[in-house]
């Protein structure tokens, strides 16, 4: 149970640093449910889906527009980095 505990505290601390990281939200859930904490998980693994399901339409929005504009395209990776910006001209996935 300490390891579980300790886990809640790293996965809350994930959140609060970087909040769009939809995969501490996750794994926050699932050790709720390791924990029995069943009220809990179920808050955290709705928030998760509906910051994906967000997500989710940014992506299809932007991949759309890009589509109607005409611009070459990008890695998903490219659309939803937050953390490292990638210029894809310099990449070596060859789009």
């Amino acid at each position: 149970m300490g390891d579980l505990s300790k886990s809640v505290e790293m996965y809350q601390t994930e959140i609060q640093l970087e909040p769009n990281r939809i995969e501490s939200y996750y794994e926050l859930g699932v050790t709720y449910m390791r924990l029995k904490d069943y009220p809990k998980a179920i808050t955290v693994l709705e928030d998760c889906l509906l910051r994906w399901k967000i997500i989710r339409r940014i992506v299809c929005t932007a991949v759309g527009l890009s589509r109607f504009v005409g611009v070459r395209k990008r890695p998903i990776g490219f659309i939803l980095s937050t953390k490292h910006h990638v210029d894809p001209d310099q990449s070596q996935l060859g789009y």
